[in-house]
């Protein structure tokens, strides 16, 4: 028995996620900016102050730049997988789990994990890889978040007479014209960073001038690993505080919902806690992968689960 399946289906799944987790980020963004239109279009729109449009255009934005990065990690992921053999898929495994991770894909990691358990010397430079990544959504997602900003406020103000400048005048809202200036100046970084990190990551020869220790591409380098770090503790954490709320709901409510929809709850709660849990475990050997020396690491260890299976199979044909 092949309890870990073989790689054409691995690649098949994964593909099939990541396709979804495109196209869930497009309906997203379809479904936000219709919106949007329709609350544009109304026409008690005219009568709302210029501190709305402020809202509106910031949150239009912050969806615009996080859509990207689903859309942008996943068209990655897919083409990382058509274009590699079943191997250099496997020894790079845990540099999809880290991309698939940070724009909170469960199912690529939960897939790479029933590959065998093995230490793998990735082919690819793990840091090198994800900054491919890193730089076209910082390029395209700042863009596009600009334009989206500076789109929505145009098209609004023009509605009723007003002029970009409104937004920024002593007159307006503090948080909102504080807020408005640190998402555009944060965009506007993330477009000249995207920028020059695509020049140098996706210039001719580029991963053989990685290699040779080109200064300015490892600093970037490392500096985008941090960022990925850094979102999966954030995820970490997140689920720590999933696991506690879990456990508060088992022993506060527990008794409020009576005997049998309490142990229910109770074994639906524990089973969410076990996946949690998990997640975790993929995310730390992930985190690990990264930031290992000689580009070697175990994404996650199923030795004993696969000593139980083969056990089990053992017991099996004994007793036939």
């Amino acid at each position: 028995m092949n309890y870990y399946g073989n790689m054409g289906g691995i690649k098949i799944w994964i593909i099939i996620a990541n396709i979804f987790g495109i196209v869930s980020g497009v309906v997203g963004l379809i479904a936000f900016f219709a919106y949007m239109q329709l609350f544009i279009d109304n026409n008690t729109f005219n009568t709302i102050p210029i501190e709305n449009y402020g809202i509106i255009a910031i949150l239009g934005a912050i969806t615009t730049f996080i859509s990207m990065q689903t859309i942008i990690f996943g068209i990655y992921l897919i083409n990382f997988l058509v274009k590699n053999s079943d191997e250099e898929i496997s020894n790079n495994r845990y540099i999809l789990a880290a991309l698939s991770l940070t724009v909170g894909g469960i199912f690529t990691p939960f897939i790479l994990a029933r590959l065998r358990s093995e230490n793998v010397v990735s082919t690819i430079a793990p840091r090198f890889s994800t900054s491919r990544a890193i730089s076209l959504h910082s390029l395209i997602g700042g863009v596009t978040g600009l334009i989206v900003f500076f789109g929505i406020i145009l098209g609004c103000t023009s509605k009723n007479g007003l002029n970009l400048s409104d937004l920024f005048n002593s007159n307006a809202n503090e948080y909102v014209r504080i807020g408005s200036i640190v998402l555009i100046s944060f965009l506007a970084g993330s477009s000249l960073y995207g920028l020059l990190s695509t020049l140098l990551f996706f210039q001719k020869n580029a991963y053989e001038k990685y290699n040779n220790k080109n200064s300015l591409m490892n600093f970037l380098g490392y500096l985008n690993a941090i960022v990925i770090t850094f979102e999966l503790i954030i995820m970490l954490i997140w689920s720590v505080i999933r696991i506690i709320s879990l456990l508060i709901d088992i022993f506060a409510n527990g008794r409020e919902r009576g005997i049998l929809f309490g142990m229910l709850n109770a074994i639906i709660n524990l089973i969410t806690i076990i996946s949690i849990i998990f997640v975790m475990w993929i995310i730390v050997e992930t985190i690990k992968g990264m930031w290992t020396r000689n580009n070697e690491a175990t994404i996650v260890s199923f030795k004993r689960m696969e000593e139980m299976q083969n056990k089990r199979i053992g017991e099996t044909s004994f007793s036939e």
